[in-house]
């Protein structure tokens, strides 16, 4: 075969089978390409030869062509999973406020799983986030209590998360404990669905209507199945002073934070119209867990960073036995020159995974053995870790302690390995995090809204304290005058470094939430030099057989590029 393919053909083979075609075109354009509203179809149905029956039609010669430019009329429909609606990190009462000038529910953010439900008679379906069946072990179960909980939901989807809870207490298990083994290590406790909103019942779609009439909906048709399907726990909040008792209380609570959803928002498939409220997005990141940790080793990256360092191995020193334990790996927070940078600066030995070559120094279990480690770790840089919170984590030896959702927020170029978060400081920061704390929030009246503040700018040359500022009530003075003005304590807030971790979260937030009327002029050019490309280049039933080229890899390949064979275009 390959001595018949000329190079472009090899190219284009590998391309393939890299899920990685590289015109710089994502399924939003193609899609878009062979109908305007063709995207925004697929993301309500998910059902791609739906959206092309009704996006080309045939010809009497036998050629497809583009319908006139129509709504197209595509809905949720049974079993086929819907993108499902995500939410916006919110950092203050004021932006809640104006972006819910309805009122809103305040609903609980549960620490586990996104799974959306499908029910069709006696049979089940069950989606994860990212429209992947869920593992049987976690769901199987239910197949018993929903018809319980809805004695006359014949057809329903719900959108729901699955945890793992003390039946006992009733309080939620640790996020990551519904694993197959994991479960198993956990006394009296179930798996159980925590249902927040129905976006189809007996027939009708439910998209289009208000949230607050879905709850009212889902609460007249479900019946509570003690600690195996339950409500989320909402309040309804007018009041900005309500809000910020709530968030104070969740947060003492030591629950992961909040969804906020206008009451008269609908339900808008992959749309992140929804606000989430979690205590690393308060006082500009000042309530987040961090650590100062030490690169002690690093992995080569994949596609555009592919044959360089780009995923690192942090961890600490533990002076008990004089070696060095891993706590977390984390591959954001860089831009693209301090990667570069790092590449001359970080002194490593190539060990290729080989657990022979892990050095003695390194205490490492067999999954986090790295392409490469520190040759002195004595030597090697100091980076701010921050995270969502501490979590344990058995691949990791520094007592099981990990963070998760790592990101680098400075490289501490004031810091040495003696200066660095150690083993017994990290169990103390570990110990604190999980105690309640006051959380108070600064009053409304004089806090700005800090959510437009940035988060991706460098900022290596700052050099306060990364512990967490637990707020007395001098310090929540201190920090409600930092988040007005930054300058006055001359400290800038921390901020991460990353052009790669904007795109990785814009890329994984949502494929669908780019607004053409936010785009730039050079993006716009882009997109539309595309459409020629496809529309007058290529014939139509093309374009609509890439499309479902394209969205084969499923959802989660959104970040990859869209490629067109050379040959065709030839």
């Amino acid at each position: 075969m390959a001595e018949m393919c000329t190079s472009n053909d090899l190219k284009m083979i590998i391309r393939l089978v890299k899920h990685d075609l590289r015109i710089n075109a994502g399924p939003k354009h193609i899609l878009e390409a062979v109908h305007p509203d063709a995207y925004q179809a697929f993301q309500m149905s998910r059902d791609l030869d739906a959206v092309l029956s009704k996006a080309v039609v045939r010809t009497a010669d036998g050629h497809s062509s583009p319908t006139k430019k129509t709504a197209l009329k595509i809905t949720a429909s049974l079993m086929t999973p819907v993108l499902p609606m995500l939410a916006e990190a919110c950092k203050s009462v004021e932006y809640a406020m104006k972006k819910c000038p309805n009122g809103m529910y305040s609903e609980i953010k549960y620490d586990g799983e996104r799974v959306q439900v499908h029910k069709k008679g006696s049979e089940f379906k069950y989606f994860s986030r990212s429209l992947k069946p869920v593992l049987p072990h976690k769901v199987n179960m239910f197949r018993d209590y929903i018809p319980q909980a809805f004695p006359y939901g014949t057809d329903l989807i719900l959108d729901s998360e699955v945890l793992l809870v003390d039946v006992k207490t009733g309080k939620p298990l640790p996020f990551g404990s519904l694993g197959v083994h994991k479960k198993n290590s956990f006394e009296d406790a179930n798996v159980c669905l925590f249902v927040f909103d129905c976006i189809y019942y007996n027939g009708e779609v439910l998209l289009e209507k208000p949230v607050k009439e879905r709850r009212r909906i889902l609460e007249q048709n479900m019946k509570e199945v003690p600690n195996r399907i339950m409500f989320s726990e909402i309040k309804e909040i007018h009041d900005p002073k309500d809000l910020e008792n709530m968030i104070t209380k969740v947060l003492k609570l030591g629950l992961e934070g909040l969804v906020l959803k206008d009451l008269m928002s609908t339900y808008e498939p992959g749309k992140r119209h929804w606000l989430k409220v979690k205590k690393d997005y308060l006082y500009g990141g000042a309530m987040a867990d961090s650590a100062d940790l030490v690169v002690l080793g690093a992995w080569f990256g994949t596609g555009q960073k592919g044959g360089m360092m780009s995923v690192f191995l942090m961890g600490c020193y533990n002076p008990t036995n004089q070696k060095w334990c891993t706590v977390t790996k984390v591959h954001t927070g860089h831009d693209d020159k301090t990667l570069e940078r790092l590449q001359k600066e970080l002194v490593m030995i190539k060990i290729s995974k080989e657990a022979s070559k892990v050095p003695d120094w390194l205490c490492c279990t067999k999954t986090m053995i790295p392409d490469f480690v520190a040759q002195d770790p004595k030597a090697m840089p100091v980076w701010e870790i921050t995270g969502a919170e501490f979590t344990q984590h058995e691949v990791h030896t520094a007592s099981g302690i990990s963070i998760r959702f790592p990101r680098v927020t400075r490289i501490r170029d004031d810091k040495t390995w003696k200066t660095a978060t150690s083993l017994p400081e990290l169990k103390d920061l570990f110990k604190k995090s999980k105690e309640n704390c006051d959380v108070s929030l600064p009053s409304t009246s004089g806090v700005k809204d800090v959510h437009k503040a940035s988060d991706t700018e460098s900022d290596n040359s700052s050099t306060s304290s990364p512990k967490k500022k637990f707020a007395s009530s001098e310090t929540s003075k201190g920090l409600s005058k930092s988040v007005r003005d930054p300058a006055v304590s001359g400290k800038r807030k921390p901020e991460v470094t990353s052009k790669e971790s904007d795109k990785s979260t814009s890329s994984s937030n949502n494929e669908g939430t780019e607004n053409d009327a936010e785009e730039s002029p050079a993006k716009r050019r882009k997109k539309e030099h595309v459409h020629d490309i496809i529309k007058k280049v290529l014939h139509v039933s093309v374009a609509a057989e890439l499309a479902s080229q394209v969205m084969a890899h499923g959802p989660h390949e959104k970040r990859h590029k869209v490629g067109l064979p050379l040959t065709i275009i030839k």
